[in-house]
């Protein structure tokens, strides 16, 4: 991949991060952002599915070549931050309920954490058909029960044998619900976007790669302020009708982005873009945006308990925004950060666990 385009879609994620970070601060601790910058964060999601199928693409033809590095690659992600933000979740929610617990009776879809929440949310089996399940505060935590399903769903597509793959994979859609299928569109259009912008037939001149980079951008705002009476939650399920409108809206969304996407990829193609000067800041912020995604609403939810309930002045609030997005970066130092220590424990873990089982072969880790 080149590596301005990496770079560049490294700077959409902690985009997308930083819009529902700030779109729940103004929601528990400083109502005072204007809505225009706080309103992206359902937005921020149908990017990240983008993103995510994108690269999920890209590795499967680029890096994974094998059913078991992909396995260990997307574990490794996967269990490097989720262990972290549901203990800091739990922690959070403790000391917060424990100093006001009225606050968080009035918190709509807080549910205090239970073995049974845990193990849905480490099963990522919480949003399985129309279920919608919270661990404590952490309601953020819900797209993982989208995403982690369509990383199997590729991995099904991609390794087994051609004649057993399509049923396998509408096997398991049954299963998911057709909630989460529904929005798989999203995901999907990102894979597409990988094979679009990795192919040499579409080529564009720079200027009119940037009419399209500036178009797409446009259209971004056309859907979010003329078809934002679509939208829903994505977790939601509010009869057939009204969840097929959400999710034509969110696919417009995924549109406009893979559109962007396509349009810088081709203007890095036909000139020289170095973004090399930006490269280590932005690869470092972006080596936190699953954490800070992860970790923000419960630490968002506490302060404003911790406070007893008052809405803060801006002064407060905006304090508080920057104490809890360097803390969140302090917890991706305990994970993220740590992802390949985490992909030799777990490949050791593997091939542990295929030894006893008498398995030939053996796990091998990816590639960093």
């Amino acid at each position: 991949m080149n590596k301005s385009l990496s770079i560049y879609l490294d700077i959409l994620r902690f985009g997308a991060a930083l819009a529902v970070f700030i779109g729940h601060s103004r929601g528990f601790i400083l109502p005072s952002i204007p809505g225009f910058a706080a309103s992206h964060a359902l937005e921020a999601v149908a990017i990240f599915f983008v993103l995510s199928g994108f690269v999920i693409q890209y590795v499967l033809l680029e890096k994974d070549k094998t059913w078991k590095s992909y396995v260990v690659a997307r574990l490794s992600r996967i269990y490097s931050v989720v262990p972290v933000a549901l203990l800091a979740t739990f922690v959070v929610d403790k000391i917060g309920s424990h100093v006001n617990p009225g606050y968080y009776e009035t918190v709509p879809f807080y549910s205090e954490a239970s073995f049974l929440s845990l193990s849905g949310a480490l099963a990522f089996v919480n949003e399985l058909w129309f279920a919608h399940g919270v661990f404590g505060s952490n309601e953020a935590y819900w797209s993982l029960g989208f995403e982690v399903p369509y990383y199997v769903l590729a991995g099904l597509l991609t390794f087994l044998p051609r004649r057993r793959a399509l049923p396998a994979a509408c096997v398991f859609a049954l299963i998911l619900g057709p909630k989460i299928m529904l929005y798989s569109a999203i995901w999907f259009l990102g894979a597409a976007t990988y094979r679009m912008v990795s192919s040499p037939r579409f080529s564009l001149s720079w200027p009119a790669g940037i009419l399209l980079f500036l178009f797409s951008i446009l259209l971004y705002v056309l859907i979010r302020f003329g078809l934002n009476d679509l939208k829903q939650g994505m977790y939601a399920w509010t009869g057939v009708e009204r969840t097929l409108l959400s999710a034509i809206y969110f696919f417009c969304v995924g549109i406009a982005v893979a559109i962007n996407i396509l349009a810088f990829s081709r203007i890095v193609r036909a000139i020289d873009l170095s973004m090399k000067s930006i490269e280590s800041p932005i690869r470092w912020l972006a080596g936190a945006t699953f954490t800070i995604y992860l970790t923000h609403e419960p630490l968002l939810i506490a302060f404003r308990a911790l406070s007893n309930g008052v809405p803060p002045s801006p002064a407060t609030g905006l304090a508080g925004m920057i104490a809890i997005f360097c803390l969140c970066l302090v917890l991706a130092e305990l994970g993220e950060r740590r992802k390949n220590l985490y992909r030799n424990w777990i490949s050791r873990l593997l091939i542990h666990i295929q030894d006893i089982a008498g398995l030939g072969g053996r796990w091998k880790s990816p590639a960093p």
